[in-house]
Formats: C-alpha cells, sequence, structure tokens
C-alpha cells in the first residue's frame, strides 16, 4: 500500500443527541453522494461512488482504573488519479 495522508481530522465531545443528528446529516448527504466536512476555516468536499465498503469495529480497552470502549465506522472507496471516486463495473456480457 501507499503513503497515507490525512486529510481531515476532528475529535470532540458532544452529547449523544449531538452525535445522532451529526449521523442522520451525514447519512442525508452519504445518499445524494457528496459530503462537505468543515471546522473552523478547513473544509473538506468528498465525492463518495455508488459502492462503498463498510467496517465497523468495536473495542474494549480495560486500564488500572477506568474501561473505555470505542465505536469505529470507516468507509472506504477507490479514487482515480484525478481524485474522482473509481466504480468497479460489474462484468456483463452483451
Amino acid at each position: 500500500m501507499g503513503k497515507e495522508v490525512k486529510l481531515f481530522k476532528s475529535e470532540e465531545k458532544r452529547s449523544l443527541g449531538e452525535v445522532a443528528d451529526f449521523l442522520r446529516k451525514l447519512a442525508d448527504r452519504l445518499d445524494k453522494g457528496r459530503v462537505v466536512l468543515s471546522q473552523g476555516d478547513k473544509k473538506l468536499k468528498l465525492k463518495l461512488p455508488e459502492v462503498v465498503e463498510m467496517e465497523i469495529e468495536v473495542e474494549k480497552e480495560i486500564g488500572k482504573r477506568t474501561t473505555e470502549i470505542e465505536m469505529e465506522i470507516e468507509l472506504k472507496w477507490q479514487v482515480d488519479k484525478s481524485g474522482n471516486p473509481k466504480d468497479k463495473k460489474s462484468l456483463s456480457i452483451e
């Protein structure tokens, strides 16, 4: 695999209601295939293909004083050299 470049990162505490609202808005944007993430003067525009790979991972870390549970939802897709999503075409016979 090639070099990894972080395009955007945000980490903040929010109430469960705020997280749910954010995820609903994200789901609406995913339905349209376009997502714009912004925080302050940082902005990242994403165009997504029809099919993405989704991974959900839940981890439990048990420390001496506290236990922490982490849930990650990850979406992956390939892009061509111009940065556009690379749709994998299904095999067909004409």
